[in-house]
């Protein structure tokens, strides 16, 4: 959802990409950051608020988070992230870190 380390952990994100085949889902704004971590690049996928990826199965759309306060760098990318993931029949909203904000 965002790069800080109780979310890209960076003890757990590369023994996950060492020792498991998941794909892993994170903010465009830190595709480097999970490459640098050990995340394979044909195993990332980096998504932009609004947009919407299919991932073994599920629906993963991306929106923004307000964490204390909406972020959006000059290249239009969003450091923080929720997802709305849908999948067999139900769905599920991963917040990440984010305070109310109006397009919520």
């Amino acid at each position: 959802t965002h790069d800080h380390s109780d979310h890209i952990d960076p003890w757990a994100v590369p023994r996950l990409a060492a020792e498991t085949k998941g794909v892993f889902v994170a903010p465009r704004a830190h595709r480097q950051r999970m490459l640098d971590l050990g995340v394979p690049a044909d195993r990332l996928v980096a998504i932009n608020a609004y947009e919407t990826v299919e991932v073994g199965g599920l629906t993963v759309e991306a929106i923004p988070s307000a964490h204390e306060f909406l972020s959006v760098t000059d290249d239009g990318l969003y450091p923080f992230l929720g997802y709305i993931i849908r999948g067999h029949g139900t769905s599920c909203y991963h917040a990440g870190d984010t305070v109310w904000w109006e397009g919520l």
